[in-house]
Formats: C-alpha cells, structure tokens, sequence
C-alpha cells in the first residue's frame, strides 16, 4: 500500500514539475532563486516533493528534482539531513 502511495506522490510531482516547466520561463528558473513570486506555487513544489507531508524534504524525496539534489547538502543549513520550506527557499534551479 504504501508503494502505490509513493507512487501516486512520484505522478503528482512530476506533473507539477512539467507544469511548472511548461509555464516558467527559462531564463527566469536558470536566474533565479525558487521563491512564490519567481515561480508561482513554489510553495506548492515543497508540498508535493514532501510525499510523507512532514514538513520536511528527505534526499529521497528529493531525488525527483535534479537541481534540489545538486544543491541538498549546501541548502541543508543546519546539516540534519532534512531541508525545511526556508532551507528549500534558497534552491537555484539555474
């Protein structure tokens, strides 16, 4: 059960993702910082890379996103191998 779970979270990130894609440009991401007036949801990216809903992002639920990956140990701030809304705030997708 808790397979299908991950699973469904895998589609639903990865649907954000492309949305997110689809409707930013590239010079904005490759420039920028991920922030709610950068990339509109950005908060909403957190949530759905956050498939447990703990409130914060693990290395395995962060591997869905390249650049987050990149960067997890820089933005992991405190080194508690967990990144929280403000560590994420600071992720450069360019």
């Amino acid at each position: 059960m808790k397979q299908l779970s991950v699973l469904a979270s895998i589609k639903k990130a990865s649907l954000v993702l492309a949305t997110v894609a689809a409707t930013t440009t590239f010079a904005t991401l490759s420039t920028a910082a991920v922030s709610d007036e950068q990339v509109e949801g950005g908060t909403d990216l957190f949530s759905t890379l956050d498939a447990d809903n703990n409130e914060v992002i693990t290395p395995d639920e962060a591997i869905y996103l390249e650049p987050l990956m990149a960067q997890f140990n820089e933005l992991d701030t405190n080194k508690d191998g967990m990144l929280t809304q403000k560590e994420f705030d600071a992720l450069s997708l360019g």
